[in-house]
């Protein structure tokens, strides 16, 4: 699944680098993932859907590493699911 529409004022991270593989991506071959520790949104390749399980095992390195530097940033690890402004969850 390949991101077709982005929202008006996104501002698409440069270089666009795949989370699971550290190669560099086009829009039309990335896909959205979870918010890295600096509180950006992270992006794998699509192809990746065909290797599901490094896609499995990539995301939860990725999930692990970015975790390991929000707690060494004494911050909350849910915003890596979120984003920063997760106070819509308390309502």
């Amino acid at each position: 699944m390949a991101i077709t529409k982005l929202p008006p004022n996104y501002q698409l991270p440069s270089p666009l680098t795949c989370a699971i593989c550290s190669v560099d991506l086009t829009l039309d071959k990335a896909t959205a993932g979870l918010f890295d520790a600096d509180n950006h949104q992270a992006f794998a390749c699509v192809s990746h859907f065909s290797e599901v399980e490094k896609l499995l095992l990539g995301w939860a390195d990725f999930t692990d590493r970015e975790r390991r530097e929000y707690l060494n940033r004494d911050q909350e690890p849910d915003n890596l699911t979120y984003g920063g402004d997760n106070a819509w969850l308390d309502t």
